[in-house]
């Protein structure tokens, strides 16, 4: 079985937050957006990645 790892980055500030991506391998992080400083807005971003398995 092989493992798949994903490294999320958040940046933060008072308004929003800044998401980014780094696989294995990769020579960058991948910028995958911002979306507000809210918990539902975060709770809705995490509710839509894919499953890691």
């Amino acid at each position: 079985m092989e493992q798949y790892t994903r490294y999320i980055g958040f940046d933060v500030s008072a308004e929003t937050i800044v998401i980014a991506e780094a696989r294995p391998g990769r020579d960058r992080a991948r910028d995958l957006g911002a979306i507000p400083y809210r918990l539902d807005a975060v709770t809705e971003w995490v509710r839509r990645q894919p499953d890691a398995t």
